[in-house]
């Protein structure tokens, strides 16, 4: 019915995470959404990514491990569908979450 389309992989905190981008409806951009795929279980979830103007469709997601102001985080970038925005959201979205100090080295 639907499809599947990008992937990007991170390991985070010893564990293989994919982002995949599946599609409930075939050749329906408004129905492209994002799901967290976990390696080890083999179960994926969707993720509830929400915007200022509330855009429904996500795609194309990548994920890498960065870091900002010497604390380590979560970079995603996405892109939303113009089918699927809302207002003027339409084009590439980027999220980040902290989540601890950065590595020393030593």
């Amino acid at each position: 019915m639907g499809g599947i389309g990008d992937r990007d992989v991170i390991r985070f905190r010893g564990f293989d995470l994919t982002l995949i981008e599946g599609q409930f409806v075939n050749e329906d951009p408004r129905t492209w959404r994002v799901f967290l795929y976990d390696d080890q279980t083999g179960e994926a979830e969707p993720l509830a990514f929400r915007t200022a103007a509330g855009s429904i469709a996500f795609s194309n997601p990548t994920i890498a491990a960065i870091e900002i102001d010497g604390q380590r985080a979560i970079l995603v970038t996405l892109f939303i569908p113009g089918e699927g925005a809302r207002g003027e959201e339409a084009g590439e979205l980027i999220y980040y979450q902290i989540y601890g100090p950065a590595r020393t080295t030593r």
